[in-house]
């Protein structure tokens, strides 16, 4: 029985696949597509401008995001699922919507999320690149800008763990409509995008760190 369910746990945490000497990453990729999937079954409404969408290990996808039809809106998504049908037991992605919250904001406080996210975006597909480890569980973190999908899984790096907690935030503020929140996230968006514009250098060249690790060095000229 132990042999069995080890065997299981190693099919479904797989995320290498090794063709003629050369190692593929498909993990990040499934967790992707994963999210998308969640998206499109989630969609209430016309195309996100931005939106960040979260899928635990054993838990609902959360998301929220941004839909600008003339005036913005923000849009948080909460979801369950049966914990039979969790990540663990079951291939099938059936999820449950479980609450739509919807909160407006100016076109201005929009422009700032949406810069950001595009920031975000792009240097969460830096680090993406740059990143030799292999994560065989975790929480996927996903930023959409304009419908194309960027992620990082449960980094530890202090700058990708505060860009979560900012964006947490913000689907918080918004499933509450708490407004007071709401302008605490945007001063955490300046912070943030302070943080992420200083490791952009190293993400750019190749020379980012995670803590006292290198994930990657420049090869020299």
């Amino acid at each position: 029985m132990n042999k069995i369910l080890f065997i299981l746990l190693a099919l479904i945490s797989f995320t290498e696949l090794s063709v003629a000497g050369q190692t593929k990453k498909i993990g990040n990729d499934r967790r992707i597509k994963n999210a998308m999937t969640f998206e499109r079954k989630l969609r209430v409404d016309d195309q996100m401008e931005w939106e960040y969408v979260v899928e635990p290990s054993f838990s609902g996808p959360y998301s929220v995001g941004c839909i600008n039809n003339k005036r913005p809106k923000l849009i948080a998504t909460t979801t369950t699922r049966p914990f039979l049908q969790s990540r663990l037991f079951s291939f099938s992605r059936n999820y449950y919507r479980t609450g739509t919250s919807r909160m407006k904001i100016s076109p201005s406080q929009d422009s700032v999320i949406a810069c950001y996210f595009k920031l975000a975006n792009k240097a969460a597909q830096l680090r993406e690149s740059l990143s030799q480890v292999v994560m065989f569980d975790g929480t996927s973190y996903c930023y959409y800008i304009n419908g194309q999908p960027s992620s990082t899984v449960s980094p530890s790096d202090q700058t990708f763990v505060y860009v979560n907690q900012t964006c947490d935030s913000l689907y918080y503020a918004t499933r509450h409509k708490d407004r007071e929140m709401f302008e605490r996230v945007l001063e955490m968006i300046q912070v943030s995008t302070d943080q992420l514009n200083e490791i952009m250098p190293s993400l750019i060249d190749g020379t980012y760190y995670v803590g006292q690790n290198i994930i990657k060095v420049k090869p020299a000229e």
